[in-house]
């Protein structure tokens, strides 16, 4: 018989079979001792009928032992399914925290490279208006140079014509000196020399 808490296999209920059969056969096989004497053809289907239940019965209860063997079977092969998807899932889970850190690496980086650009942008803003500005700044400085360069060249075009004018003058004036000195001069000689001639 099977042990206390155990389910029977296909050997367990066999035996379980045979002990009670042999419990039973004593005052079955005098009864069909008896039976066999009065009517062999009786006892002969009673005997037929009695292996036939019996043998039913034995396959019966292997029937039902290897069922209950096959669903240990499948409930141990249930579980290490179970098993094998929970791995399976744990190594995804694992596999998932990689690519979202990858991710979260990727979306650090990237913040950092946007915050570069806007950081050239803000910077190219402002090269270029200070650009602007000097460019303004240079576009007045030469628009007064240009004015101041022009006031100079008129000045000087007017400067010439009164150069000139003051040239002709001085030139007139030292004409008129000129002479006055050469008649001062003749003058002094002709008396000069009407004094040496007294």
């Amino acid at each position: 018989m099977s042990r206390k808490g155990e389910r029977p296999g296909a050997g367990d209920s066999i035996s379980m079979v045979l002990e009670i059969a042999s419990l039973i056969v004593g005052p079955v096989a005098i009864s069909f001792i008896k039976l066999a004497r009065k009517s062999p053809a009786l006892a002969l289907a009673v005997a037929v009928t009695v292996v036939s239940a019996i043998a039913a019965f034995a396959l019966t209860l292997d029937g039902l032992d290897r069922k209950r063997a096959q669903e240990a079977e499948a409930k141990r092969l249930e579980s290490a399914t179970y098993s094998r998807q929970l791995e399976n899932l744990q190594s995804a889970e694992q596999s998932l925290t990689q690519l979202l850190n990858f991710v979260e690496s990727q979306k650090s980086s990237l913040k950092l490279t946007q915050d570069a650009l806007e950081s050239m942008k803000a910077e190219l803003a402002s090269t270029s208006a200070e650009q602007t500005r000097l460019r303004r700044l240079a576009e007045t400085d030469r628009k007064a140079i240009e004015g101041f360069l022009s006031v100079q060249q008129e000045q000087a075009r007017k400067d010439v014509w009164t150069e000139r004018m003051y040239g002709f003058g001085f030139g007139i004036l030292a004409s008129i000196v000129a002479s006055a000195l050469l008649k001062l001069a003749n003058y002094l000689m002709g008396r000069l020399a009407s004094r040496r001639s007294i």
